[in-house]
C-alpha cells in the first residue's frame, strides 16, 4: 500500500514538473515576441502619409512591385506600385515618374488644409494668395506638354513643363500659386511665399539657381507639400529636394 502511494506521488510530481516546464516555456516565448514601441504605434506626427508611404511590413519577396535601393546620401529608395518613395517621401521628377494609373482625383486633403491655413496667415498681413493650378491628371499633363512641344518654345519645353507622368501636379501635393511668371518672385506675394511657406509644410519646389539639380527653370509660383519638419530643414539649409536627398532629375531619353 505504501509503495502504491509512493508510486502515485512520484507520477504526480513528474506530471507537475513537466507542466511547470511547459508553462515556463510559453511564458518566455510570449515575453520575447517583438512589440511596437510607443513611437511606432502613434506614428510620426510630421509624416502622416500625406506625402509618404508606410513601407513597414512590406514583403519584397511576395510583392513583385516592391524594390529598394539607396541614394548617394544613403536615403532608402523604395518603389511600390510604380510610385517612388525616398526616405518615405513621395518623389516625382525627371528620373522618377508616376504610373499613368496614379490618380488621386484632387488635391491631397492635408496639402489643401495647409494651404488654407497659409492663405489666411498671408491675408492677415495684407497678402492675397490663391491656387492657380492644383491637381492635374496624367491626361491633362499630356495635353499641356503636347501644346508646348508644338509651340515656338518647343526647344525649351523640357525645362519648362514636365512630360506626362513626370509632373508633381499628378501627386495632388503641388500647386501653382497666383501667377505663372518669374516676376512672381519679385512681387510681395512671391516674396511672402518664399519666406513663409515652409511654416505650413511647403517648399518652393524649383528654386532659383537650382536647375542643375531639379531639371527645371526657376518657378517662384510652384510649391510642394512635404510636411513642416522637412520644409524647415530645406528652408534652413537652402537645399532643394534633390540636393537634400542626393538624387538626380534627368530624363533617361
Amino acid at each position: 500500500m505504501k509503495r502504491s502511494k509512493r508510486k502515485k506521488f512520484a507520477v504526480t510530481a513528474v506530471f507537475i514538473g513537466s507542466l511547470s516546464v511547459i508553462v515556463a516555456f510559453l511564458l518566455v516565448s510570449f515575453l520575447n515576441v517583438p512589440r511596437k514601441s510607443d513611437d511606432s504605434e502613434t506614428g510620426d506626427s510630421t509624416a502622416d502619409n500625406y506625402y509618404a508611404h508606410d513601407t513597414e511590413g512590406t514583403d519584397s519577396q511576395n510583392d513583385g512591385e516592391h524594390s529598394e535601393n539607396v541614394t548617394s546620401k544613403g536615403y532608402s529608395i523604395k518603389k511600390i506600385d510604380g510610385v517612388t518613395y525616398i526616405d518615405n517621401i513621395m518623389i516625382v521628377n525627371k528620373e522618377y515618374p508616376l504610373p499613368e494609373s496614379y490618380d488621386p482625383k484632387d488635391l491631397n486633403p492635408d496639402a489643401a488644409g495647409a494651404f488654407e491655413e497659409m492663405k489666411n496667415a498671408a491675408a492677415s498681413e495684407g497678402v492675397k494668395l490663391w491656387i492657380q493650378s492644383g491637381y492635374r491628371s496624367y491626361d491633362r499633363q499630356k495635353e499641356l506638354y503636347e501644346q508646348s512641344i508644338n509651340s515656338p518654345d518647343a526647344n525649351v519645353t523640357d525645362s519648362l513643363i514636365a512630360r506626362p507622368g513626370y509632373s508633381e501636379h499628378q501627386t495632388g501635393l503641388s500647386m501653382d500659386i497666383n501667377s505663372v511668371t518669374k516676376l512672381m518672385g519679385e512681387w510681395k506675394e512671391g516674396i511672402w511665399l518664399r519666406d513663409n511657406c515652409y511654416k505650413y509644410g511647403f517648399i518652393i519646389r524649383y528654386p532659383e539657381d537650382k536647375e542643375k539639380f531639379t531639371g527645371y527653370s526657376y518657378e517662384p509660383w510652384h510649391i510642394r507639400f512635404v510636411g513642416r519638419d522637412l520644409a524647415k530643414k530645406l528652408h534652413d539649409s537652402g537645399e532643394c529636394l534633390e540636393e537634400y536627398l542626393g538624387i538626380n532629375s534627368e530624363y533617361s531619353e
